[in-house]
């Protein structure tokens, strides 16, 4: 079971990563959720492609990468 303190501390973490980026992009066309979605999604497939799944799985990693690259340039797509 995880440390209660830490869930909140990576709540807040996430909450910032958020404001972030709609920081960078003030015209962003995603809600707060659909953002966290995004950056979990790219979370994810990034540690995949570090951590070399693509590989052990046989697989080209070029489609992770390119699925991530969409995920980024999605993540700051204006309204």
């Amino acid at each position: 079971m995880e440390n209660k303190i830490v869930r909140a501390a990576r709540a807040r973490s996430r909450l910032n990563q958020i404001e972030y980026v709609k920081s960078l992009s003030p015209n962003v066309a995603r809600d707060d959720a659909s953002l966290a979605a995004m950056l979990l999604q790219t979370e994810r497939l990034a540690d995949a492609l570090a951590e070399g799944e693509f590989r052990d799985m046989g697989l080209n990693k070029k489609a992770g990468e390119e699925a991530l690259a969409r995920l980024i340039h999605d993540l700051l797509k204006p309204k």
